[in-house]
């Protein structure tokens, strides 16, 4: 972004040093305008943007402060021309029921986040979000439901980098990751495919022609069930715990886990007023419903990168048995509680009903 001031008497690198715009001597963060007026006229960084006398908000500014892009394969142990390195697009190692936790970087798309979450639970689904791809090559063929029939988005793996924000930071892409990034890629671009998907290009001239779309598109918040349908071509939908009674909601997920993906939000007054530290701002979905001796039990999945936020529940009473009939295990984000827990502690589910997707 240009930064034209008139004659400042010597004030403006203080100006722009105190607002923390250069450093060393190089422009930084730099998001807005100024075409006219001494320094003292300049307005101190905010979240506008000013050109020509027009105000926009800018409502991600922490994707704006990039000046780099890089491949995602540069983050790996090692990088060259037709080197991937120890990097694959899914987990290569023992047969697991998952491919781990997806996290948020610096757009504001939890809402995407959590459909991958959910998406994530079924390692066949996630696999037929891919046509094709070649890590050496930069070349991915994304599969997407857009607009009611199934499109092929063809992205490579250069992201934009986040500058560090201190002289000891790292440089990292603000795309979302998997835990197991750099060794796991697939996350990263599909939501690079998404963000492509959605933006729309006018290719006139002059004032007439405008792009919108992109990164600020899908990282201005959204719906869950929209992503989810537009991810696996399903049926989606939303309702609250409040609206059904523990017994029939066990049956309802029992009976549909197997065609169904659960996305559950937090209830956070009645967390709150139980002492219950489950984390509305962690991702959370529904891996199993199964019942032992009489007692009907819910297999959740967290996603945060603070560690698993089970709230304490994790502790409570859950036979051995039960626990030792599964392959999941609390480290890598599940844990198990009762029916009557789970709708007491959780509100909104998101549900989408795999119509298009054969047994995954």
């Amino acid at each position: 972004v240009l930064l034209v001031p008139r004659p400042h008497g010597g004030r403006l690198p203080q100006l722009l040093d105190q607002w923390g715009l250069i450093r060393r001597g190089v422009f930084v963060n730099i998001d807005f305008v100024v075409q006219a007026g001494g320094a003292e006229d300049i307005p101190p960084p905010v979240s506008l943007a000013v050109a020509g006398g027009d105000v926009q908000e800018r409502s991600h500014r922490k994707s704006l402060k990039t000046r780099r892009w890089a491949r995602l394969v540069e983050y790996g142990p090692t990088s060259g021309p037709g080197c991937s390195g120890g990097c694959s697009l899914f987990d290569k190692s023992a047969h697991k029921t998952h491919c781990g936790r997806v996290f948020q970087s610096c757009l504001d798309n939890a809402y995407f986040v959590e459909a991958l979450n959910a998406i994530t639970l079924r390692p066949k689904l996630a696999r037929r979000l891919f046509h094709g791809w070649s890590i050496d090559f930069s070349v991915y063929a994304v599969r997407l439901f857009k607009n009611a029939t199934w499109t092929c988005v063809e992205v490579d793996d250069w992201v934009p980098v986040r500058d560090a924000m201190e002289d000891t930071d790292v440089d990292h892409p603000f795309c979302c990751y998997s835990e197991h990034f750099p060794g796991v890629l697939w996350p990263s671009l599909v939501e690079k495919a998404y963000a492509k998907a959605c933006t729309i290009r006018d290719h006139g001239v002059g004032a007439d022609a405008a792009s919108t779309g992109g990164w600020e598109a899908v990282g201005g918040g959204g719906r869950v069930d929209e992503a989810l349908v537009d991810l696996t071509g399903g049926v989606a939908s939303s309702f609250s715990t409040r609206d059904v009674s523990p017994d029939r909601l066990f049956v309802y997920l029992h009976e549909l886990q197997r065609d169904c993906l659960f996305v559950c939000r937090v209830h956070i007054e009645r967390c709150i007023r139980n002492g219950v530290t489950l984390n509305p701002q962690a991702h959370y979905a529904v891996n199993r419903a199964a019942h032992h001796e009489g007692q009907c039990f819910v297999q959740m999945f967290c996603a945060h990168p603070s560690g698993v936020n089970s709230g304490g529940l994790d502790g409570l009473p859950i036979p051995e048995a039960l626990l030792a009939g599964y392959p999941e295990v609390l480290a890598d984000g599940f844990f198990w509680l009762s029916i009557y827990d789970f709708h007491h502690y959780f509100d909104t589910i998101f549900e989408c009903r795999l119509v298009n997707s054969p047994d995954v």
